[in-house]
């Protein structure tokens, strides 16, 4: 069932790559606009839409689950990855250094995910 499905989803993935030189030229849009932007928004519109159907039904955990895991999965491998990427290209101002401020954002937005995760109440 597991090979059906990759197959499928290699099916997929193989139209959606043939038909952006399409959709660019009938739409007169940047191919680099489709893929970095447009691409990733319809990519994650089934997990958003299922985080707002959640809220709306009162289930706070899974809504807190599906903010707290985009984040993570943003913090963890897309800066590490473009960070990397940036040494590749010999971009020298891309770095993990974080200064003063941008530790105070990571520590409020902590703090943050920690207060609304102890009650376990949406106010």
């Amino acid at each position: 069932m597991l090979v059906a499905f990759t197959a499928l989803v290699s099916l997929c993935a193989n139209f959606l790559v043939d038909t952006i030189n399409f959709l660019t030229v009938a739409i007169k849009m940047f191919k680099v606009f489709v893929g970095l932007i447009l691409i990733p928004i319809i990519d994650n519109v089934p997990e958003h839409y299922s985080a707002v159907l959640a809220a709306y039904k009162d289930k706070n955990a899974l809504v807190i689950e599906v903010a707290v895991g985009s984040s993570i999965h943003i913090a963890l491998f897309i800066l590490l990855f473009i960070v990397t990427l940036g040494w590749a290209m010999n971009i020298n101002s891309m770095t993990l250094y974080f200064d003063n401020f941008q530790m105070a954002i990571v520590f409020v937005a902590v703090l943050t995910v920690i207060c609304t995760i102890q009650d376990g109440k949406s106010h």
